[in-house]
């Protein structure tokens, strides 16, 4: 029974999913939770459940600690999920690991030339379920493919703690607080901290200036709103303001269409001319300026030029193009300009 349900949700092209006990499942497609089942979630279907997702050892986490998460492949689609058991609350919520490359839809040589820097700071920022975890194992991959590294990754459980190589090192959320002289950290070339969110901003940033390459995730609706949410939590320090902008190499955004769809993305590259701008310029003006300059606008893609290469190499048909777009009337004007 279980087993024909994800069957039904992997042909429905469903990014999440919800299981819980004495409701009915849920599936999230293009946005829109929908019902996928007619009748609630039994007891011995959420048994059913587990068996068929949980080693022992995950059962017995489950037991003792109320929680466990890990990965689950079903029919050539992997999964990242969590199960809760709390009082009356038993709940499974199941994501979808898409399964493409961001080297697929990002294909400006120049985006990926400031991804492989030696040093600075890059930023992945994006919804929550969104890939950014993805983005940056795929990062890692350009990073090191001429040149290998060794890589500390601190990060919850995701599709970077299936990582298994000599020159990947694990640390756990502990080492957060550690001092960046600390033995620990000698001959890494690469920290990856994937959190979503971030603590110890001057640590990061002293990794940077040390010469070493460092790649965050951060939640956020657009590389604006993860700016915006940096500068919030640096307003108190404008020392510390001004070296992260001196250090910053990129940010990029992502959004997940769907597992035929892919996804698309904004991103902002900073070239060292123009940092001076960012710092004092409003982020509006800052890419105006950027967009009406012929040498930088490669500097910047936003999200509707993402969307219309979709559409042009019909990844996306016009519906979805403005049900995804943050500005749907800019794009819909963008069309026109283009005849589309």
């Amino acid at each position: 029974m279980i087993e024909k349900m994800l069957s039904k949700i992997k042909d429905s092209s469903a990014l999440e999913v919800q299981f819980r006990l004495g409701h009915k499942t849920i599936a999230k497609i293009k946005n829109e939770w929908l019902e996928i089942d007619q009748n609630s979630l039994g007891l011995s279907e959420w048994e059913d459940l587990k068996d068929l997702c949980l080693s022992n050892a995950d059962k017995l986490n489950l037991e003792t600690k109320g929680h466990v998460r890990g990965v689950f492949k079903s029919f050539d689609q992997s999964w990242s999920f969590s199960f809760a058991e709390y009082k009356d609350c038993l709940k499974a919520f199941f994501s979808v690991i898409p399964s493409f490359q961001v080297a697929q839809y990002i294909q400006s040589p120049l985006f990926w030339e400031f991804v492989r820097k030696k040093s600075g700071l890059f930023i992945v920022t994006g919804e929550k379920g969104q890939g950014k975890s993805l983005i940056v194992r795929d990062l890692i991959h350009e990073m090191t493919k001429d040149s290998p590294k060794l890589i500390a990754i601190h990060g919850q459980f995701s599709t970077l703690s299936m990582i298994n190589a000599d020159s990947v090192m694990h640390l756990s959320e502990e080492v957060l607080a550690w001092d960046c002289s600390h033995p620990i950290y000698d001959g890494v070339d690469q920290v990856i901290v994937d959190f979503n969110s971030v603590k110890n901003w001057d640590k990061w940033i002293r990794f940077c200036e040390e010469g070493r390459s460092v790649i965050i995730t951060i939640s956020g609706l657009s590389v604006e709103n993860c700016i915006d949410y940096i500068r919030t939590q640096l307003h108190n320090n404008y020392e510390l303001l001004h070296r992260f902008y001196k250090v910053l190499n990129g940010i990029c955004y992502q959004k997940v269409v769907g597992v035929r769809e892919g996804a698309i993305h904004e991103y902002l590259l900073v070239k060292d001319s123009e940092r001076s701008n960012l710092i004092t310029q409003s982020y509006e003006n800052f890419i105006a300026q950027i967009q009406q300059n012929e040498s930088l606008k490669n500097h910047y893609q936003s999200l509707n030029q993402s969307i219309i290469q979709a559409l042009i190499r019909r990844r996306l048909d016009v519906k979805t193009a403005f049900q995804v777009s943050n500005h749907p009337d800019e794009l819909d004007l963008q069309l026109k300009k283009m005849g589309l």
